[in-house]
Order: C-alpha cells, then structure tokens, then sequence
C-alpha cells in the first residue's frame, strides 16, 4: 500500500484517517508475520510537519524456541514517525522518513516497526520444559528415561578442569 503525501505536504492542518489490513508475509517458513495486519492511525501536517500514527494488530506464528512446536501470539504495536520530504545537511536522517516523490510505502514501513519490535524468540508457555537432550522428546508432553546428570554442565566442564589442574 502506497500513500500519497502530496496534499499531506501541501496544507497545514491536513489529516487524514488511515485503516486498512496488510499482508506483509514474504512467504519465508520462519516469518512471522503470515497472517494479515490491521492498521489504524492518522496522518497529520501540523506546523509544516507531517505525522504519521499507526496501531497495528496481528497474530505472530512461529515455533516455541524450547520445544519446537507451533504456536500463535496476539501482537499489536503503537508506532509514529515524521515524515519528510526531504533532509537538510544539518538534520539526523534517523529520526525522520524520507517520502520520496512525496510517496510512502507503508507496507514495508509496517513491517520494519513489527520486526524491529517483536521478540527474537518465542515460548508457547512460560515455564516450557524444552525438548530432552538426549531422546529429543517434548518434555511438556512426554517424560524419558534419560541419566541427564551424566550429561549435566558439571560432568562437561569436569574435563576442563582437569586440564587445568595439570
């Protein structure tokens, strides 16, 4: 979706509602963000300086990073950023968006702000007990026989520590 900021640029006072649900999947299997976003905010020039405010809603799928099973979160996100039409020398370009040819894709803007924002990782719960290290199995839904003492962190470094002891 790609907004026109001509008018936006044009008039003091100019605002304008924005609503709309986008599809920002790019169809990789570890994207998050397949299902469909609704936005809603504004676009305002005010003082010769336009605005743009959006909230945006959508459901995060992936993969638990403890157990590997799928799972689905609720995520919204409140985001605002000063558009321009161009920068001066003297201005830090990272705090404004440049519209060139007073056009915006709002697409890939949306996108950064959720990526930027959602966690790296995601749980399906809390307190998720992973997968056993040494059988593989989901330890939230089955148990295993496994000796994990014999493969604890202590009998690892227990080799290392000899070395150093020599």
């Amino acid at each position: 979706m790609v907004l026109s900021l001509k008018q936006a640029f044009l008039k003091e006072g100019f605002a304008e509602e924005i609503k709309s649900t986008l599809n920002l999947s790019d169809s990789s299997p570890d994207d998050p963000l397949k299902d469909p976003v609704r936005i809603e905010g504004t676009l305002k020039n005010s003082a010769g300086t336009v605005l743009l405010t959006l909230s945006a809603d959508t459901v995060l799928r992936s993969v638990c990073a403890r157990c590997l099973e799928e799972i689905s979160l609720p995520f919204s996100g409140e985001f605002s950023h000063v558009i321009v039409e161009n920068l001066s020398s003297e201005k830090n370009d990272a705090d404004f968006i440049i519209a060139e040819n007073d056009e915006l894709d709002l697409c890939e803007l949306v996108r950064s702000d959720l990526l930027l924002t959602i966690p790296p990782r995601f749980y399906c719960k809390e307190d998720c007990k992973g997968l056993c290290s040494i059988c593989g199995k989901n330890l939230n839904t089955d148990s295993c026989d496994c000796k994990q003492e014999e493969f604890g962190s202590g009998k690892k470094l227990s080799n290392l520590s000899e070395l150093l002891n020599k």
